[in-house]
């Protein structure tokens, strides 16, 4: 879709297809009608045209611009859902890589692909800490066998230190100390009381 509008009154800004069909649609219910709008289609000559495209697994986002023109990579957040526990690493076209923000001039059409990472177990907080997240299915470990005493980890649910968790969790994080350590944990919480709630066990087992 490129845009969706209406109102008392509406302007349709400038827009361009990316291929020679533009589909039209109007809705309206059975109550009040109102007078309308007019549109004006023109033909555009592609030659002067590149296609830029960015794409992630089935899902294709395109623009067109016009040849010559510096476009500035998006970032991946704003075209694509991000899977959970993934994190974006760049854009790969044509065997480049290219990271968000980058400039390239469009003189034909480009076909950015994005290339995604597994989110490490252990995450620096940006503040000299360190954070892991229980993911939202399946089962994790955070290693600390190269990690001294004294060294503390925060644990959150799969969404993260301030966001709220989603329906249907069911993951585990295991945490793994070197040999000879034990691990000391505490915390606080907030959940819908009697059907979502934190389990911590003893060791790698479902026995408390």
């Amino acid at each position: 879709m490129l845009g969706r509008y209406g109102g008392a009154r509406f302007t349709v800004p400038e827009l361009t297809s990316s291929s020679n069909v533009l589909k039209v649609r109007f809705y309206s219910d059975n109550t009040t009608a109102y007078g309308g709008y007019e549109l004006t289609v023109t033909l555009v000559d592609m030659s002067h045209y590149a296609r830029v495209r960015y794409a992630f697994e089935e899902t294709v986002k395109k623009f067109l611009v016009e040849k010559g023109t510096a476009v500035q990579l998006k970032t991946f957040s704003s075209l694509f859902t991000l899977p959970e526990r993934k994190l974006f690493s760049c854009w790969e076209c044509g065997g480049t890589n290219y990271n968000e923000g980058d400039t390239v001039t469009a003189n034909d059409d480009m076909t950015f692909t994005a290339v995604l990472e597994d989110e490490p177990a252990i995450l620096p907080d940006g503040a000299g800490g360190y954070y892991s997240k229980v993911p939202r299915t399946g089962t994790i470990t955070a290693d600390l066998s190269d990690k001294a005493k004294g060294f503390s980890l925060k644990v959150y649910d799969h969404a993260g230190k301030d966001a709220p968790y989603k329906y249907g969790c069911d993951g585990t994080l295991l945490i793994q100390a070197p040999t000879g350590y034990v691990l000391s944990v505490t915390g606080s919480g907030s959940t819908q009381k009697n059907y979502d709630y934190l389990e911590i066990y003893d060791g790698d087992t479902s026995v408390q």
